[in-house]
């Protein structure tokens, strides 16, 4: 059996429940082949308030989605039960100075399921709202105002620490090192730390870290550009942040080489970005499972990512050829009703049927036929895994990202275009009408299954933990360049002079014109590693376009921290990245885990 690197494991998410989406299931799933299948049991630890944790790990517990060896923590609960002891906050501290009295000012005090008092809220001038989480004698042992991760300007910059006799003996001048001290206090006697993050949401306030034995890991579990989904399209504003700390990570996961590629391609392919598809656990069939092969189902929610008004197009089309087949919608959100309407609209409601939130409707996958996924996008869904391993060949859209790292199209299951229902509806009567095409492709789903198994999954997380155990010494800091570009110019050869050009061209360069740039590149090394000569310097020509990317020839010279370099291409060169010649052209510095970029402006 594999062993996981010596250390603690915790598993950091901002919200934990039974009914909760792919990427909390994925982490949970991660969290138990960890401690089964890796012999480290890991910590759920969620950073959400809610008055019901206890009732929640029961939940979880009863459905197998934690383990009894798995401890799963909450910041609130975790101070209100054990108090702040020494030394708290490393903010502005208070004294003996007492808790200012709010109470002619609240407006709500609730209570937890077992009655005990939870939390009064307190509204100011303002509608601002003060929020006070209270013991079980309903003293208060924490003030914060309230807040919500998705908005950074509603992040609270005081958090008071309160004792028992209503003195606050500490504060935290933010989220950041509040959450922070929190992992201090969890693995105080651990000597290695390793700090999973699944919620884009904690990253900006976990990292970076300076502590040398912790090694902070974030899995991005969903798609983090806007359409059309480029690498080079705007990026989703909660995932900023995330883009953004890269370099603090000792690992940048994702869960297909295309999506590394893509955010590789937008800001270097420094050493800590590394691929971990997801998992899946392969179960026993039902003693009495009996496949209905005229049944389709779906399992997601009812958002818009997921697209499910056209898997109700696609079924008005597979009944007219197929009249006994029928399609189960499992999950639940806020576009039930809208699902519901178009479904009476196109006659189907004896057809489809909205089967709601079932926490195990991914065994539904045992009895059906086929599967059908119709999202805008995905990561690496676990839906369609849990399809494959119970023998369920599934029908999706060619979309970014997983489908067609999971999918053999014609083997294990069917990939068409995007958006394409026609194509889809086709595959769909296909396997309903071929009850042999179905069985022999959801025996191939199956073998597919069986390669993301937990022996293969620990065996991957293995080398990127070892991988960054052996890069934490070197790890650099890049606290600002300076770039100066000295002698940018096209230059021809032939007898007339030619002039100088911006980065854009919007026509046919003469025969032989050959572009040259010469500058130099200062580097302000930060903590860490200062040894500049393990550093990458490129030229690059990119086309926006195509998204399509070169590195062109570049002679670079190190002195101290400075690098100058210099650069003479044929333009016929830099313009076969773009026939209409619209290439950008970029200077990209890639340290390590560190990397910095800007485009040139020539002319």
């Amino acid at each position: 059996m594999t062993q996981l690197p010596a250390g603690r494991y915790l598993s950091c998410i901002h919200n934990v429940h039974a009914t909760m989406s792919g990427q909390a299931r994925a982490m949970l799933m991660r969290s138990r082949m960890f401690t089964v299948a890796g012999s480290r049991p890991t910590t759920i630890m969620s950073f959400k308030a809610a008055p019901d944790y206890e009732t929640r790990h029961r939940e979880l517990l009863d459905q197998g989605l934690v383990l009894p060896g798995m401890p799963m923590l909450n910041i609130y609960d975790y101070y209100r039960d054990r108090g702040w002891g020494a030394g708290v906050g490393r903010g502005r501290r208070q004294g003996a100075r007492r808790l200012a009295d709010l109470a002619h000012r609240r407006r709500r005090s609730q209570r937890r399921p077992d009655g005990s008092p939870w939390r009064n809220t307190y509204v100011l001038e303002g509608e601002h709202r003060i929020l006070d989480y209270l013991r079980e004698d309903g003293t208060p042992y924490l003030r914060i105002p309230d807040y919500s991760f998705e908005y950074r300007s509603s992040w609270p910059r005081r958090i008071q620490c309160v004792a028992p006799d209503g003195r606050v003996v500490g504060e935290f001048n933010g989220l950041g090192q509040w959450f922070r001290r929190w992992i201090r206090d969890v693995t105080s006697t651990d000597d290695r730390v390793f700090v999973f993050m699944d919620s884009r949401h904690l990253v900006p306030h976990l990292v970076p870290t300076h502590d040398e034995s912790t090694y902070l890991i974030y899995v991005l579990h969903n798609m983090h550009l806007a359409p059309p989904y480029q690498w080079y399209s705007p990026v989703v504003g909660s995932y900023r942040p995330v883009l953004g700390r890269i370099s603090g990570l000792d690992a940048f996961v994702t869960l297909t080489e295309r999506q590394r590629d893509d955010i590789a391609n937008r800001r270097g392919r420094t050493d800590n970005l590394y691929v971990v598809p997801n998992p899946v656990e392969t179960p026993s069939p039902p003693s009495d499972n009996e496949r209905q092969h005229n049944l389709v189902t779906v399992v997601a929610r009812h958002k818009a990512q997921k697209r499910l008004s056209d898997a109700i197009s696609v079924f008005r089309r597979v009944v007219d050829d197929h009249p006994d087949a029928r399609l189960d919608i499992f999950g639940s959100g806020t576009l039930e009703p809208l699902l519901r309407r178009k479904i009476e609209r196109d006659g189907l409601t004896d057809v489809v049927r909205l089967r709601g939130f079932h926490p195990q409707a991914r065994d539904a996958f045992w009895r059906s036929g086929a599967t059908m996924m119709t999202s805008r996008y995905e990561a690496y869904p676990l839906t369609s895994l849990e399809s494959l391993s119970r023998g369920c060949p599934v029908v999706s859209y060619d979309i970014k990202y997983g489908p067609r790292e999971q999918i053999t199209d014609g083997v294990d299951g069917f990939l068409v275009a995007d958006g394409d229902i026609d194509a889809m509806s086709t595959r769909i009567v296909q396997l309903l009408r071929r009850p042999e095409l179905a069985e022999g492709m959801g025996q191939a789903a199956q073998r597919t299954a069986a390669a993301h198994g937990p022996d293969a999954f620990v065996d991957s997380w293995v080398a990127v933990l070892e991988a960054a155990i052996e890069k934490k010494p070197e790890r650099t800091t890049i606290r600002g360049a300076t770039l100066e570009v000295t002698h940018p110019r096209v230059a021809s050869h032939s007898p007339s002079p030619q002039p100088e050009t911006g980065h854009r061209r919007d026509g046919r360069s003469p025969t032989g014109d050959v572009l040259e740039v010469r500058g130099r590149l200062q580097v302000e090394a930060g903590p860490g590693t200062t040894d500049l000569s393990t550093a990458d310097v490129e030229l690059l020509a990119v086309s926006r376009p195509s998204g399509t990317i070169r590195a062109l020839p570049l002679t670079v010279d190190l002195h101290g921290n400075v690098f100058g370099f210099s650069s003479r291409v044929p333009l016929d060169v830099v313009n076969e990245v773009d026939e209409e010649e619209r290439t950008c052209l970029t200077i990209r510095l890639t340290w390590r885990n560190s990397c910095w970029t800007q485009g040139l402006h020539l002319g």
